[in-house]
């Protein structure tokens, strides 16, 4: 842990388990996480997180992921204070048609495994976070426009390319913290990039060293 509380994982040929804060370690990996939220109308108060609910930091202050004014494709996803109101709304649906039905392969043809997927060959992360599911995440006020990372990894709203898909990295429900692994910028990168929250009012972007603002939990 640096000296600002964040972490960082480099790694070598020892084993992580996964999870929101024990992971499998194998290659050289660095993880990070960002989140966004603000404010708009009201949201139900107790969505079960396999549909929609609100994710927020375990930073403190934990802020949410928002879409603040946003509402349409180019808008920037950001971070705010938990307030209940739709914008912080986030919807993971798992994107079954990417790899081994929504799950991340490894590519064990001992378990009739498909090829590696979705991450880089190369990269070790089909190893590190083999049978995780790969989600898209949204608002589901606005369900055509996905949360997506662009190449410096501020996150946007978008309607389709490139950054749309994450994998998930832990429960990320009421009582577990996970991360979210961006795919695109982790192959850019060949390591983990992950969703993280800056500041109130500052756009979410992915970050491969992670931190307490870096690990999402479901609001209830």
């Amino acid at each position: 842990m640096d000296g600002e509380g964040r972490r960082s994982y480099a790694v070598s040929s020892c084993q992580w388990q996964k999870g929101p804060r024990v992971r499998k370690k194998i290659a050289s990996i660095s993880i990070v996480f960002f989140a966004a939220v603000a404010a708009f109308s009201s949201v139900p108060p107790a969505y079960a997180w396999s549909g929609t609910g609100i994710a927020c930091s375990e930073a403190s202050p934990s802020l949410c992921v928002d879409l603040g004014q946003g509402s349409s494709a180019g808008d920037p996803v950001q971070a705010f204070p938990y307030s209940g109101n739709f914008s912080q709304a986030l919807k993971f649906t798992t994107a079954t048609t990417e790899c081994d039905n929504g799950f991340v392969s490894e590519g064990d043809t001992s378990t009739n495994e498909g090829p590696p997927c979705p991450f880089a060959v190369g990269s070790m992360l089909n190893h590190i976070f083999d049978k995780e599911r790969i989600v898209e995440l949204s608002n589901p006020n606005f369900a055509s426009l996905h949360y997506a990372a662009d190449a410096s990894g501020l996150v946007w709203l978008r309607t389709s390319g490139d950054g749309e898909l994450w994998v998930q990295n832990g429960g990320i429900n009421g009582t577990t913290y996970g991360e979210l692994v961006n795919v695109y910028n982790s192959n850019r990168s060949l390591s983990a990039d992950i969703l993280c929250e800056v500041a109130t009012n500052q756009q979410l972007r992915t970050m491969n060293v992670g931190g307490n603002n870096c690990l999402w939990k479901e609001r209830t």
